[in-house]
């Protein structure tokens, strides 16, 4: 990665679809809250869905995009979704960039072809290594993981340092730091302040597109965004 040529970030409010702990996602309200504060630019976290619960999430947004237009450019997606599922988000919401867990992990069901692989960038949910990168865009960075690693486990820390180096950072997904002593990441903010790890890290480190992975609902988030950009003097 070129540190010295950091790419513009456009921060974005996300729909979760994925269940954390207590904290659960409601995504059929979030999908609502796109039209209460008209939101025009979001993510889309899929990772809690079947392929049925997928087909319920998109003709909800279809139908919410009636109403008020609204675009998808980044979207979490699932290693059971076909290279047709992909198009599709790009054609109906303009999705022009995803990621995926290690597919070391979570093995791919269907093919995705080279083209499609270069818009895909491979997140650090775990252990990261130069084998989940092959034939892929690079590295979505979850900034929150980077830090957990860092108070945490400074072997990973490391070596996820040692990648930055080396692949290209597309995406980043960002969560909160508990407050209760831990250092583990979460996706649930009880305090704006949970955020101010961020602050640490250099505007390098953003992707394109950085993706807030919160389950709070779209108006918290769009206080967070605020913040973070204060931050990253956006």
């Amino acid at each position: 990665m070129d540190l010295d040529n950091a790419t513009e970030v456009e921060i974005l409010p996300s729909i979760i679809t994925a269940s954390y702990g207590q904290h659960s996602a409601d995504w059929r309200k979030s999908i609502a809250e796109l039209q209460t504060h008209r939101i025009r630019r979001c993510a889309l976290f899929l990772t809690g869905l079947d392929h049925a619960g997928r087909n319920e999430c998109y003709r909800l947004l279809l139908r919410a995009r009636k109403s008020a237009p609204f675009t998808l450019p980044f979207v979490h997606t699932r290693n059971d979704m076909a290279h047709e599922e992909y198009l599709f988000l790009a054609t109906e919401f303009g999705a022009d960039c995803f990621n995926l867990h290690p597919t070391r992990r979570f093995p791919l069901l269907h093919v995705l072809g080279p083209e499609l692989r270069r818009k895909v960038f491979i997140e650090n949910d775990s252990e990261l290594t130069p084998l989940d990168l092959v034939d892929f865009a690079g590295i979505c960075l979850d900034l929150s993981h980077l830090e957990a690693a860092r108070l945490n486990a400074p072997d990973r820390y490391t070596a996820i340092l040692k990648l930055i180096q080396e692949y290209e950072i597309g995406a980043n997904h960002l969560s909160a730091i508990r407050r209760d002593g831990t250092g583990m990441s979460t996706h649930w903010l009880d305090d704006l302040s949970q955020l101010d790890f961020l602050e640490a890290y250099p505007k390098e480190l953003f992707g394109r597109y950085a993706a807030l992975e919160l389950v709070n609902p779209l108006a918290l988030q769009l206080k967070a965004i605020s913040r973070i950009r204060g931050f990253l003097d956006l």
